[in-house]
């Protein structure tokens, strides 16, 4: 990292009071020498394609667009950039400059790919309508291997889970959970896991359990004791791969619709929907139907094992760099 970018960094972190790292990385990175040299020396083994993922190194596709013309570029777009910056650094004057710089970079890369690959429907047709010439959506997938490890789970009765980073959107769902949820329903106990954790403790009824950031195989035996999974994310974009991750694991899902309008259509009849102001009451009344529940969680095991793996999900794609060579 050079000293321009250590001071960028920093400046930005003071004046947002948040993490803008990637903003900063797209600020500076065509004046780094090391990275232009590390993509030339890429670039002279002649690879079949350039993927972006995200958009920040979005500033460097003129870089290599000169050495290599005829390379296919595809931009992997997890979310569309400028519409979750601008939910996560609010309306001041800085954050709208750098929200219309993420917008630019964003639309300047979806331009200049061969191919725009989205987790959701949605952000597709959002990009095709900004210009985007040729827009693949890939859902998100999950580890198959994992899932053939959580076929067989034992349930504890009254036990749920909520799994999620430190995005913005997962904090306001775990703190949705501890604030309005696990108050109310006082019998239930839930675990939370992830770093998520972090943005929680010292604020948490006895009834919630955090645990922080586990290893696989210890995540796995614990997601195999809930008897339900909780989804009750609010904002944010992209698809949910937490709730397909649940799917995948042989755990039932609670969801909010805004958390499963990412997946397919057909897809969502398979999991529980609550908005937030019945979520407490729907959970409460789920876990009193453990047969309707593991009738659910089965149907939508059987479905995720059979379309969600990552093998399958990234057909397309492998097609697509096929074609262009």
């Amino acid at each position: 990292m050079t000293s321009e970018h250590k001071t960028i960094r920093k400046l930005l972190a003071q004046q947002t009071l948040c993490s803008v790292d990637d903003i900063a990385t797209a600020l500076v990175v065509t004046k780094n020498s090391f990275m232009k040299k590390l993509l030339s020396d890429l670039l002279e083994s002649k690879p079949n394609a350039v993927i972006f993922e995200h958009c920040y190194m979005g500033p460097l596709i003129e870089f290599i667009m000169k050495i290599s013309q005829n390379i296919c570029i595809i931009y992997s777009a997890h979310n569309k950039e400028a519409e979750l910056k601008s939910e996560i650094l609010g309306r001041s004057p800085l954050a709208a400059r750098l929200v219309s710089f993420v917008a630019s970079i964003e639309a300047s890369l979806s331009w200049k790919s061969n191919l725009v690959v989205t987790c959701s429907t949605l952000d597709a047709l959002k990009f095709r309508a900004e210009g985007a010439s040729e827009v693949l959506t890939v859902d998100h997938g999950a580890d198959q291997h994992a899932s053939e490890r959580s076929v067989s789970r034992c349930p504890v009765p009254n036990r749920v889970g909520f799994v999620g980073s430190a995005h913005k959107p997962n904090v306001e769902a775990a703190r949705f959970i501890v604030s309005h949820v696990a108050p109310r329903l006082t019998a239930i106990h839930f675990d939370v896991v992830g770093d998520v954790s972090e943005e929680l403790y010292g604020t948490v009824p006895e009834n919630v359990h955090l645990h922080g950031i586990l290893d696989e195989c210890d995540k796995i035996h614990l997601m195999s004791s809930w008897q339900i999974a909780l989804n009750p994310v609010a904002s944010g974009g992209g698809s949910c791969l937490k709730t397909i991750d649940y799917m995948m694991r042989g755990v039932g899902v609670l969801a909010t619709p805004y958390a499963a309008k990412a997946l397919p259509i057909h897809v969502r009849g398979k999991i529980f929907t609550a908005e937030l102001e019945q979520f407490a009451l729907a959970l409460e009344t789920l876990l009193m139907q453990p047969d309707v529940i593991r009738q659910n969680e089965e149907a939508a095991f059987v479905y995720a094992r059979e379309n969600f793996s990552w093998r399958k999900q990234v057909e397309p794609l492998a097609e697509f760099v096929k074609q262009w060579h």
